[in-house]
């Protein structure tokens, strides 16, 4: 039952799995590179980051067959409900997704569900909540693939936390330090920490030393999705697998409708 479907989903499952593996080799490979920049802000003290080396082209491929297998297994599942009715125009026949929950209700329509004679399938439809504010893993999956469609949707380097950076060693003063969460640049960088400089603050160069003192301090990093889309500032790995455990719920849903 719907085996069409579930076969999409599990090959997106591999392309989330490898792409998880790939971004793990990636990470360990090429470290972010960590700075200290006096000025940046007037009369502060800055640690910037930069990645070594930009994310690898394939990863917006890897994502992009991601994204596309979950989306078209929807399609499917419309496609072996709505297509054997008779009478039904088979290019209008599609997985229904909408802007609000009001041109939701108009795609469903347009999409042809009620033409089943199925309340009970039009019910199913509706309660996928597949619009904006609704259930946004699904509406977000539908954004995706557009996007995808028309431009690479390619990853960010996000990062969460610092590792081996002894702060009290950098400077009496980062007892005032404010923490930046943000995107790693592979080429200017970005602050991940300000602090006003303070007389007895030391020197650049010592604090340059700290950085790198016992292996060097390193970020703790990911992939997320860049400004531009809907998940934007979300870890890439955890949404995917977030939207492909909503994919099997919704084909799973219909299941129990004797499909």
């Amino acid at each position: 039952m719907f085996e069409g479907s579930l076969l999409k989903v599990r090959r997106a499952k591999q392309h989330i799995a490898d792409l998880e593996a790939r971004s793990e080799m990636f990470f360990a490979s090429n470290p972010s590179i960590l700075s200290a920049v006096d000025d940046l802000e007037p009369g502060h003290r800055s640690i910037v980051a930069r990645v070594g080396e930009p994310v690898p082209a394939e990863f917006a491929l890897m994502l992009g067959d991601a994204i596309h297998n979950l989306r078209s297994s929807l399609d499917l599942l419309a496609w072996q409900i709505i297509s054997p009715v008779a009478g039904v125009d088979e290019k209008q026949v599609g997985f229904p997704v909408g802007k609000n929950l009001e041109h939701f209700a108009k795609v469903i329509k347009s999409r042809q569900i009620e033409m089943t004679h199925r309340p009970d399938i039009v019910e199913a439809f509706l309660n996928t909540k597949a619009f904006d504010g609704g259930n946004d893993l699904l509406y977000g999956l539908h954004r995706l693939d557009i996007a995808d469609k028309h431009k690479l949707v390619i990853p960010e380097v996000r990062y969460f936390g610092v590792n081996n950076l002894d702060l009290e060693r950098l400077d009496p003063a980062l007892q005032r330090t404010k923490l930046y969460a943000g995107v790693v640049s592979n080429s200017e960088g970005n602050s991940i920490f300000s602090w006003p400089l303070a007389a007895e603050s030391p020197s650049l160069d010592f604090v340059q030393e700290a950085i790198g003192k016992d292996g060097g301090a390193r970020l703790d990093s990911a992939l997320a999705f860049g400004r531009v889309h809907t998940f934007h500032g979300k870890l890439v790995i955890f949404t995917m697998k977030q939207i492909a455990l909503e994919v099997e719920a919704v084909i799973a849903s219909f299941a129990t409708l004797g499909y």
